[in-house]
């Protein structure tokens, strides 16, 4: 591989740092249809293809490719300079301190790419923050917190990016399909009832919808049905909980509406692999 170029790998993120014409043996798999990605050109141009749609960026463009899109780089410019963060959308809500924002929740769901034109400082501070998440990557796997330390660099360029967008593009805007918007409205309930309502049936009659057609469409646009998007927003909740030490597990189990203490441990265990004790010792939150 062309020793200017660079790739980092950390379970469902990707970055890739391109520094000069790309060959196809070594770059035909930078971007994954199965996750979403940011391109963010900060010098010279760039010429992708998005679906069947070719398109050229000019240096300060950040683009973004949503889940299911073909994308491929077909050539850089001489002394061009891109980045390319591609992640699952799973890993990006695993990976949310406390609870996804819906401004995350709307840009994971949407449909189309976007492309907007940078400020040279905001460019400056995405590329430092890229390079920080790359050297927390690099980073031994028994360094401790190294989880912890990609989680709040990510966190940290992720929610830099959305803020970006709010001021230069309008996510909710008129293009955004009946599904997305049903979508949306389901995750927005969820945030707010999630610890309360473990059920589907909840989510669909508030929707004014069936369950079937509620799992039908979240499956279409975000690839998980209902249950599995509550459940994970339930774990989410409780890894956050089990942070503070003061919170005994009966309290936790309580707080997140569990019939008993056992069904909680089971349901964490189920869906983790460790215990809730196990999680607070691996963790050191003890």
């Amino acid at each position: 591989m062309n020793s200017k170029n660079r790739k980092y790998h950390y379970l469902g993120l990707k970055i890739g740092i391109l520094k000069d014409t790309l060959l196809e043996k070594e770059f035909k798999h930078v971007f994954y249809i199965s996750h979403f990605s940011f391109l963010l050109v900060s010098a010279g141009t760039v010429k992708i293809q998005v679906n069947a749609t070719p398109l050229y960026l000019t240096s300060n463009s950040l683009i973004t490719i949503p889940v299911k899109s073909f994308c491929k780089v077909l050539d850089i410019s001489s002394h061009g300079v891109i980045y390319i963060i591609t992640f699952t959308p799973d890993f990006a809500l695993k990976n949310s301190i406390k609870k996804p924002h819906m401004r995350l929740l709307e840009l994971l769901t949407m449909q189309f790419s976007k492309a907007v034109l940078l400020k040279q400082e905001e460019v400056f501070l995405l590329t430092d923050l890229i390079r920080l998440l790359c050297l927390g990557i690099k980073k031994p796997n028994n360094v401790v917190f190294k989880e912890e330390i990609i989680q709040f660099k990510f966190n940290a360029l992720l929610y830099e990016i959305i803020g970006m967008y709010s001021t230069y593009v309008a996510l909710q805007s008129s293009d955004k399909t009946s599904k997305e918007t049903l979508v949306l409205r389901f995750f927005n309930i969820l945030l707010t009832h999630c610890k309360a309502q473990h059920e589907v049936g909840f989510y669909a009659e508030y929707l004014g919808i069936s369950s079937g057609h509620l799992n039908k469409i979240l499956k279409e646009v975000t690839g998980k049905t209902a249950k599995e998007s509550i459940n994970e927003t339930l774990i989410a909740q409780a890894k956050f909980l089990l942070q503070n030490k003061y919170l005994t597990l009966s309290s936790i189990c309580a707080v997140l509406h569990f019939r008993n203490l056992s069904a909680f441990c089971r349901f964490f265990k189920k869906h983790t692999s460790f215990s809730p004790l196990e999680y607070r010792k691996k963790k050191n939150f003890m």
